[in-house]
């Protein structure tokens, strides 16, 4: 049979899936199933949810290209420039050649194939010189371009293909002006420095699109600075240092784990839930409670009280879930402007309303609609996500204890020696019952 298009298994799986379930079928908000290939994981320029592979943008590959290719025609314009300024040395021996006898053609063969040569000779020593740089470009871009790639068959034709494509037109203008000059000129002690038909000479066009090219790369060099600078400098609404995540097999490793870890002074919180650095999650749909409008917009966050703590995020709220309280609800200042502005409401007459998430869902056994919860406190906006994306609206959910635990955060003091403390962890770690492979996450390292 013939293979089918993801365009056309996506329109029918959501056919057949509106026929089965009529509610999403007819919910302006449900989107659809979306059929992805697997050639595209790396680079679709989609934005799925708990997509299962990194993606690179296919723009960025582009403009990558559009980089190396500004690069070599800087290249090529210089490698011209010099050419010229080098067979202009020779004009007495092309001269002497035209009087013995050679043709225009003869000039040009000849000097095109030492031209050619010449960017023959570099090749070797450019692989040679990418051998050599490779690992730490791989360590710098946090990537792993095997090495012998570079060495492969076709790798290694199409970096020669491009060797002698720049020698063959980093050649031409030159062989060709000096095999049409007349002896008279060959002779002159100086190359001939007119300016052109129009005022302008190819050696000065040459020289003037070069400095264009520099100059626009060291100006978008210095944009992509300043950009950096912004990152780096750029208050996310959290503590990131010395917190650190590792996994954890269940609710009953974490515990045991935990009760380990608070015994060690070198830690200051251990708790369980999602921290910032990771790609968007939870997204939901929510709507207060009396009100009609339902809203599509939000993201959940589940976390124990000590994670938040771990991360530096504290609220008075918090301080009810050590009297004896198992949950608080609070929202962003995100989502609480979204609030007020949409119901002309105050930050007092917020507190104490009830949100309700998921309100398409409906318990079949008690009937309760979605899963309300009392706003209870507001949180500065806090960058949960990358840059990239806007600050959305969220709600936090904090537990005393959450019923399940697939992660453990830990917050490590400040000025301990991480190497000692990650080992008495890791011993902790395996102490607790886990198998899977002692394995850390740094959030400071996800953040860069």
């Amino acid at each position: 049979s013939q293979p089918i298009q993801a365009s056309q298994l996506t329109s029918r799986i959501n056919d057949r899936y509106a026929e089965i379930e009529p509610n999403f079928g007819q919910d302006e908000r449900y989107e659809g199933v979306y059929v992805q290939e697997l050639s595209d994981i790396h680079t679709s320029d989609r934005t799925i949810l708990y997509e299962p592979a990194a993606k690179i943008s296919k723009n960025v590959l582009t403009l990558f290209g559009i980089v190396a290719l500004v690069i070599l025609i800087i290249t090529w314009t210089n490698y011209m420039n010099l050419s010229i300024a080098i067979y202009s040395r020779r004009q007495k021996e092309i001269g002497i050649r035209k009087v013995m006898g050679a043709e225009g053609r003869d000039i040009v063969f000849q000097l095109m194939t030492e031209i050619v040569l010449i960017s023959l000779l570099a090749f070797p020593l450019a692989m040679l010189m990418v051998h050599g740089v490779l690992p730490s470009f791989n360590y710098l871009m946090s990537i792993s371009i095997p090495t012998n790639m570079i060495w492969s068959p076709i790798f290694a034709f199409g970096i020669l293909g491009v060797a002698v494509f720049t020698g063959l037109l980093s050649g031409i203008y030159p062989a060709i002006v000096f095999s049409k000059r007349n002896l008279l000129a060959l002779f002159k002690s100086k190359i001939n420095t007119s300016p052109g038909r129009f005022g302008f000479g190819l050696r000065r066009v040459l020289i003037g699109v070069q400095f264009v090219l520099l100059i626009s790369m060291l100006s978008l060099t210095g944009f992509v600075y300043q950009q950096m600078v912004y990152i780096n400098e750029k208050n996310l609404g959290f503590e990131e240092n010395g917190v650190i995540s590792i996994p954890t097999a269940g609710r009953e490793q974490h515990t045991i784990l935990r009760s380990r870890l608070k015994t060690l002074p070198q830690i200051d919180f251990v708790g369980s839930g999602s921290i910032p650095g990771t790609d968007p999650f939870n997204q939901t749909t929510y709507k207060v409670q009396g009100k009609e409008e339902v809203f599509d917009d939000a993201h959940v966050i589940y976390a124990e009280r000590d994670v938040m703590r771990a991360i530096g995020v504290e609220h008075p709220v918090f301080n009810s879930l050590t009297e004896g309280k198992r949950r608080v609800h609070l929202i962003n200042q995100s989502l609480a402007q979204k609030l007020m502005k949409t119901y002309t409401l105050s930050e007092t007459e917020l507190i104490g309303m009830t949100l309700i998430d998921e309100p398409e869902y409906t318990d079949p056994e008690t009937g309760q609609v979605g899963f309300p919860g009392v706003i209870e406190g507001i949180l500065p906006d806090i960058n949960y996500f990358s840059l990239r994306y806007e600050v959305n609206p969220m709600m936090f959910l904090i537990d005393r204890e959450q019923s399940w635990a697939y992660n453990t955060v830990i917050k490590i003091k400040e000025g301990e020696e991480l190497p000692q403390v990650i080992g008495l962890i890791e011993d902790a770690y395996y102490e607790a019952g886990n198998t899977q492979p002692f394995s850390v996450d740094f959030l400071d390292q996800n953040l860069d």
